[in-house]
Order: structure tokens, then sequence, then C-alpha cells
């Protein structure tokens, strides 16, 4: 599938194969004995090429339009010193103060930036503006002087002379130069200062200030600027079955951050491209490459192509554009662009999911078993597939990582963009030696290798690497998984390692948002004791006790920017805190406290005690949320004291008519008073027996 043919398509120069020679006769007679004839030789080859080329031999074809020209941008005031048109950089607030009025000039900064690019710049009026904040003061009166160089030219703007009032509070101080036309060049600087030439506080009160601000996102200081910073080329058509792959060549001093920053589409024949274009380098340049399958009501020969990069939203567009004939083939081609050249690994435009499955047994000591899937995305995702059929490939610069692995395939199998077994299988047993961790996650994926597997090579007795290609093994840009599996003691009692921060700290990180997925179970013999969690930002967590195991998760949508990222687990094989055991002394525990309580209760009242058994899913929800054995042992214990104090307060059964209930009791023989009629009980066998009536307290006397 690569390119053999002997044109270099960027030049547009023909070469010529090595092994041609020009000895013999007509060499001595043309580069000899005639040399007069030389200029004519080099006209009549150079024309012959150019006429016997077939199209896809033509150079790259410069896109029209306005690409090339000078655009209106904004450069923002970033750092101590820095001028950027990128909002990334825009990351940390800067700020000069100045608490006295000043007699002399007094510089505010200067700010620079080398565009790296040559063009012509248009006759334009540029804008500085600079945010303050005026402290302890009615306001300020100020004179002011922007000074810009692009290099050894330096234009000047000036505020009104005594008409430049700054109320008290915060704003934007403004002040226009014009700018004349003039030529670009790559070595050129552009730079702006500010200058107060004068600065008088208007009713200053103690600790009088006024404060520059410029840096970050929330203080708009910049120099609204029109320059020219970069250019497409659209280069002809690749024609690969009924697909199309668009190359094109973007050319600016900023390199592969150019596409990293802005957007960039592409059109053809009005329908907008959804891909993402694969991103190679093209010297101290970037070539994208969209690819596009004609559809079967394409019938035509020719199509219109455009190119549209904004730098900035809601900025100007620089918009390439080009009609290009082709001669579409049979067969649906590739759907993605492969060639030789490695991929750019683009900076903060890539996923990353870190999901980690780790298992606790226990048998001769706790062994953790641990599988870390990694899922790269996007364009990370297209430079593994592309890396893994391209092992140590002829075409690989010096320094490339994929230089490091063996490789050895045929030519067929590195062209044909196709992943095959032997190139996985290479792959994998080379990533499970210590290249692992010493080169391919660290330098390949930014990834620290000990905080993300829980332990270094040492640690593990075993480790398996394997790769996921989704049921895809073509070289694109859908998802890869790294599959890292992993088996390691631990020590009971001791705290182990579940996950530390592991992105490693670099100024430019190739992900733009890594989420995170943990899952850590236990058997039904072992616990999780005590969990330590130490984050920058707040985890979603769980931590749950089932009948047979315990589990915790964790997640969160984005760690990247999380400066620390510590979780540390405490295991135990102690029955007291393992599920099953647990399980079994709560259900016990319930069963006899409740059963004394009933028997407690013989002859009372057993409905507030049955009422009260509404307390035992408190315990079941205790068991099933892992708290602690402790607080599950004082919620039982606080449980069967409120059924105790219920048992021995209930007083005693009631019959129908409200008197006590004397169906159990035994018969007592009574004795009528004649004089009240009140009936007393007579409970003694002694006769005679003389006894107080109970309701007159007349002396009965019993004779019989």
């Amino acid at each position: 599938m690569f390119s053999k043919e002997p044109f270099d398509r960027e030049l547009g120069l023909l070469t010529i194969p090595s092994d041609v020679g020009f000895k013999g006769a007509w060499y001595g007679k043309v580069f000899g004995e005639e040399m007069k004839l030389q200029p004519l030789l080099v006209l009549s080859l150079l024309f012959v090429s150019l006429i016997a080329a077939p199209n896809s031999y033509l150079p790259a074809v410069k896109a029209s339009g306005e690409c090339c020209e000078s655009q209106a941008i904004d450069l923002f005031l970033t750092g101590t010193s820095g001028l950027s048109p990128f909002d990334s950089d825009r990351n940390e607030l800067q700020s000069k103060s100045l608490t006295s009025s000043i007699p002399n000039e007094e510089s505010i900064g200067i700010w620079s930036f080398q565009p790296g690019y040559h063009g012509e710049i248009n006759s334009e009026e540029w804008t500085f503006s600079i945010t303050y904040e005026v402290e302890n003061a009615a306001g300020v009166q100020l004179n002011a002087t922007v000074k810009i160089n692009i290099g050894p030219n330096q234009f000047t703007g000036q505020t009104p002379a005594g008409d430049t009032y700054l109320p008290g509070g915060s704003g934007s101080l403004t002040t226009s130069i014009q700018v004349d036309t003039g030529t670009l060049v790559s070595s050129d600087t552009v730079s702006v200062e500010l200058v107060m030439s004068s600065l008088v506080f208007v009713v200053p009160g103690s600790d009088a200030k006024i404060d520059f601000l410029w840096g970050d996102e929330d203080h708009e200081s910049k120099l609204e600027a029109n320059l020219p910073l970069m250019d497409i080329d659209i280069s002809e058509p690749i024609v690969d079955g009924r697909t199309l792959h668009i190359p094109a060549i973007i050319r600016s001093g900023f390199s592969q951050k150019l596409i990293e920053e802005g957007s960039i589409t592409c059109l053809v024949n009005g329908e907008l491209l959804s891909g993402e274009p694969v991103k190679t380098p093209s010297g101290q340049d970037v070539k994208v490459t969209w690819s596009w399958t004609a559809g079967e009501s394409f019938s035509g020969d020719s199509v219109q192509i455009e190119i549209n990069y904004v730098m900035q939203s809601g900025g100007s567009s620089w918009l390439a554009s080009g009609q290009f004939e082709v001669q579409l083939e049979e067969g649906d081609g590739s759907g993605t662009y492969y060639g030789s050249e490695e991929p750019i690994r683009t900076n903060n435009s890539n996923g990353l999911s870190v999901i980690i499955d780790a298992d606790l047994d226990e048998g001769d000591g706790i062994v953790i078993t641990r599988t870390t899937r990694l899922v790269i995305k996007d364009d990370m995702a297209y430079w593994m597939r592309w890396g893994i059929t391209n092992q140590n490939s002829e075409w690989l610069k010096m320094g490339s990582l994929w230089k490091r692995f063996e490789g050895g395939f045929s030519q067929s199998q590195y062209e044909d963009g196709i992943i095959d077994n032997s190139e996985l299988e290479k792959f994998t047993s080379r990533l499970q030696s210590q290249e692992l961790t010493l080169n391919f996650l660290e330098n390949a994926l930014q990834l620290e290798s000990e905080p993300l597997l829980g332990g270094s090579f040492r640690d593990f007795h075993t480790i398996q690497v394997r790769i996921d290609l989704n049921d895809d093994n073509t070289v694109n840009r859908n998802q890869v998984t790294l599959i890292i599996s992993t088996t390691q003691s631990i020590k009971e009692g001791d705290y182990f390692d579940l996950l530390q921060q592991f992105i490693l700290p670099q100024s430019e990180s190739y992900w733009n948002q890594v989420s995170l997925d943990i899952s850590l179970h236990s058997d039904s013999q072992s616990s999780f004791t005590d969990i330590h969690e130490k984050t920058s930002e707040d985890l979603e967590t769980s931590h749950e006790r089932h009948i047979t195991e315990e589990v915790y998760t964790v997640h969160a949508d984005n760690i990247l920017s999380w400066n620390r990222l510590d979780i540390r687990v405490k295991t135990s094989t102690n029955p007291l805190y393992s599920p099953l055991p647990l399980a079994f002394i709560c259900l016990s525990l319930i069963v006899v406290l409740f059963s004394t309580c009933l028997l407690l209760a013989r002859g009372k009242d057993k409905k507030p005690l049955i009422l009260e058994t509404i307390l035992i899913p408190l315990v079941a929800a205790a068991y099933w949320y892992a708290f602690p054995m402790e607080s599950i042992g004082a919620l039982m214990g606080g449980i069967g004291g409120i059924w105790m104090v219920t048992t021995i307060i209930t007083p005693k059964r009631l019959g129908e008519d409200g008197m006590p209930d004397t169906s159990s009791m035994p018969e007592v023989p009574t004795i009528s008073c004649p004089k009240c009629t009140t009936v007393n009980p007579v409970v003694s066998d002694i006769r005679p027996l003389r006894l107080p009536c109970g309701g007159c307290g007349r002396i009965l006397k019993i004779v019989a």
C-alpha cells in the first residue's frame, strides 16, 4: 500500500534510482568532451519527466483562497513575558503593581513570541488591552505608550494626553496602534511593550495601588493583531478503490500544536467529513489525511475539496480549496488512510479509560489477582495500531519507540495495514518482559507502572499482557485495550497499595481525559477492614458486604489534573470480619436475643416486642454497607437492650372486662359480706377463721 513512486510529492522532484548509470560513450560525449551540451540535457530531462509523469506524480496543488494571507488573531499575554494565540497557554495569573504615582517612565511588561512563519502583513490597526484593578483610590490618571516590534520595525500607539482616566475597581486599559504594510520572515520576533509615561492616583487612600493582570482565562489581556501565521496546501487525493485519501500539509511555526489546539474540518463536494484525520509529520509541519468513500450516486470525475482551520473559537479561519480530477477504482477501499509515516501522538486530544478488576483469595496466605485494562482511544489508538504492525520497520526513524521491538515481518505484512496474530504475539511477548514497566507504559503512554499496577515486576508471581482490538484488526482510530493481568501476595494486617497517582507529570500530556473505574472483591473468608482514600477531589466510592464477598468500587470521570490519588486497603481473614462468618454471627445473635426476650415475656402482651422487629433491617443494612464489625456489634447490643427494656416494662395480659386475666390461676374459695355483699377470697384453710371484709371492714367468721 505504500507508495514506491520515483517522485517526491512534497518537493515536486523526480528521483533517479541509484543503480542507473551514465557510463560509456554517451556519458563521455555529454559530460566529458562536449560539456557545452550539459544545460540542454538538463532542460530536456526536466521537460521529458514532466510530460511522462502521470498526474499522481505532480507536485502538491497549492490550495486557493485565503489560506496564506494575513488574518486577524488574538495574541494573549501569557506567563511573565509570552504571547500566544492558544487558550491552553492561559494557565497562570501574572500581575504588576504600582503603589505610588510615577514621575518617570516605567515599563509594565514586554511580551513576545516568534511566529516561525513568513508572509505579508497588511496595514491594519492593532489593539492592545490589559486588565487592571484600582484599590483604595477613586481612580488613576495616566499616560501610556504601547510599542509593537515586528522584526526590525517598530510601531507605537499612545493614550490621549491627559484624557485617560481609569475609575476605581476593575476594567481594561485599551490602546490602538497603527501597523503598516510589511513582510514577516520566519526569524522575526513579534513583541509588545506597555510603558507608563505618567500615573497619578485620584483621591488616594492608604495602600492605594493599581494592579495590571494577565496570564489566565479570567483576565482578557491580549493584543488584537493581524498576522500571517500558517497556510494549508492540499495535495492530490490518493485513490483507494472508491475511497479517496485527502492529504493536506499545514505549515506554521507551531508544528503539531496547531492541530492540537485548533479545529480543522474537511468538506468534499459540500459534504462535511465526520471522522478525524490521520496526523503525520511532514518535516517541521503536519500532514493531515482524511478518508472519503464515494457513495453509489457519485459518478463524476472530479471532486471539490475545502479545508477550514479555526485557531480560536469565534475567530478568523484559514480556508483552502481545490478542484481535483479523480478516477475511482473497483472495491470500497480501506476506509482509513495508512502510510509509512509514524502518526503523531497529539497532546491533550486523546481519551484513556483505566478499568481495574481485582480479587482477594484466602488460601495459602492472601493473594490478589488483578486485571488492569487500559482502553486507549482517538489518535493514540491509531498510533498503537500502526506501531504494532510496523515494529522495527525500515522506515522508522531512529528515535521511534517502535524501533525497540523485534519486528522482522515480511514486506507484505508491513504494508497491508492489517494486524495479524504474529505481530500481536511479538508485541505482547515483548511487553511481558521489563520492557513493559521500564519503557512502554512510561515512554509511550506517560503512565507510571508501579502505582498503576500496584507493584513492580519482582512483586508479581505471574504477569500476562494481552491486546484486545475489539474485533477490528485494521489500522484505524477504533479503541485498543491493553490488558495486564498480575498476581501477587499481600500480608494480612498490612495496608497494600490499590492505586496511586500514575499519570506522569509532564508539561504536555497525550491525554485530555482519564477516567477511572475500580472493582475490588474479596472471597467469603476475607475482608477489607480499613480503606484509606487520600485524593485531590472527591471519589465516587461504594463499599458493600455480601454474604459471599465484599465489594469495593471506585469511579472518577477525569483524574488527569489530580495532584493526589492514593488508595490503600487493609485486609483480614479473621472470621469476625469475613462476610460469611459475620453473617452467621449476626443472624445467630439476633435469634438468641429475640428468643430470650420472648421467653421473658411469658404472660405478657408480646405485641410491643413484635413491633420492634422493624429494627432488624438496621442490622442488615449495616452489614450490607460494610459497617465495621464493632459498629454492627454495638448496633445489635442496642437493639437487644431495647427489646429487653420493652419486655420488662410490658404489663401482664388483661381479661375482656379489664380485670387481670385469672384463667391460668388456681381456684380460691370466697365469702360474701352479709352487710355490703363484697366478695372476699378465703386464702387460709385454718378453721375457725376470722377475716376483715374488704368492703366495709366488718369481721367475718368462718367456722367450717
